[in-house]
């Protein structure tokens, strides 16, 4: 939300209150038309009771791409396959960085020039386990082959994928999630 100056709409054709005007992008959101109010009838209206953001329970996007791994083949699992080798070769490379610095409460917990630090180390390990993997990735989808050939290269690739790093990020997300 904008909130322009009291004044500033005279000057630029817009409608003038003594407490000024607000520009606020996220009404479409709420039902409400994109555009401009002053502030006394921002202040006045009320949030349709029928239009709310909506709250989602922690895990439920990654619940949601378990049931498209377990899906049958088609391009939508294809897809979700992919994800998984890049969620987890993240992990992987992710997991030893913050571990040689003690886990992640005490990264942290550090000071910004010793957190920028580990943060160039991560993007680092990123980068090189995320070229490795583009090309894996890659090499799948120019290969000329079936649907279900398709499909068994990137299981294969999943189970590649599956490192000492991302089994233990995983174990701290089912314990977060509170298990299935």
């Amino acid at each position: 939300m904008l909130r322009a100056m009291p004044g500033t709409g005279a000057i630029r054709g817009l409608p003038s209150t003594d407490q000024g005007i607000l520009f606020d992008p996220s009404r479409p959101q709420y039902g409400e038309p994109q555009g401009y109010r002053n502030v006394p009838q921002h202040l006045r209206s009320e949030i349709r009771a029928d239009v709310r953001p909506q709250q989602y329970a922690f895990g439920r996007s990654f619940k949601e791409h378990v049931d498209l791994l377990a899906g049958p083949p088609g391009i939508e699992k294809i897809r979700a396959l992919e994800i998984e080798a890049v969620r987890r070769t993240l992990n992987n490379a992710l997991f030893p960085v913050v571990e040689r610095y003690g886990g992640p409460r005490r990264v942290w917990g550090m000071g910004d020039v010793a957190h920028s630090r580990v943060v160039e180390e991560v993007a680092a390990a990123f980068q090189d386990k995320m070229e490795n993997l583009r090309g894996e990735i890659d090499r799948i989808w120019s290969t000329l082959m079936c649907l279900d050939q398709r499909v068994a290269e990137m299981i294969w690739l999943v189970e590649r994928c599956d490192g000492l790093g991302n089994q233990l990020c995983d174990a701290a997300l089912m314990g977060r999630m509170g298990g299935w």
